[in-house]
Formats: structure tokens, sequence, C-alpha cells
């Protein structure tokens, strides 16, 4: 199963590829720019905060892998 971490990178490249093809529609433009800049922003909030709000949407949906990928799990962490 893919961590919610790749899931939610997955999930910001999307948008920012689908945001930068709606800036090449003429009819989109204006908007496919501004949405283009607010996921280039929150990337880089992201990436500055270690906080990604996708990672804590999908963990709502998907409850049994809301855990980080780059910590370990409190699974691991019981000895018995």
């Amino acid at each position: 199963m893919i961590s919610i971490r790749r899931q939610a990178l997955i999930a910001n490249g999307l948008l920012t590829l689908c945001a930068g093809l709606l800036a090449l529609v003429p009819v989109s433009r204006e908007a496919g720019q501004v949405l283009t800049m607010l996921m280039g922003c929150s990337l880089i909030f992201s990436g500055l905060a270690d906080y990604c709000g996708w990672e804590r949407i999908l963990g709502w949906f998907f409850p049994g892998g809301a855990e980080r990928s780059d910590q370990p799990s409190s699974r691991s962490s019981r000895k018995g």
C-alpha cells in the first residue's frame, strides 16, 4: 500500500499539473495561473513547516494508514 505521505505528494503534483494545464487554455488562463501560484505557495509552506494538509485529509478517509512514513509506527516500538 502507498503511504499517506506519498499519496499526498501525488495529489499535490496532480493538482499543480491540472492548474498548469488550465493556465494554457485561454478561457481559464487567469484561474489556472492563480491556482498554480497557490499550489506553489502551499508546497513551499509544507516544506518549511513540515506540515501537509493532504496527509491530514487523506488520514480521515484512510484512518489505518494515517501514520507518517518517516516515523516508526507505534506497533513496531512495542515489545512483546
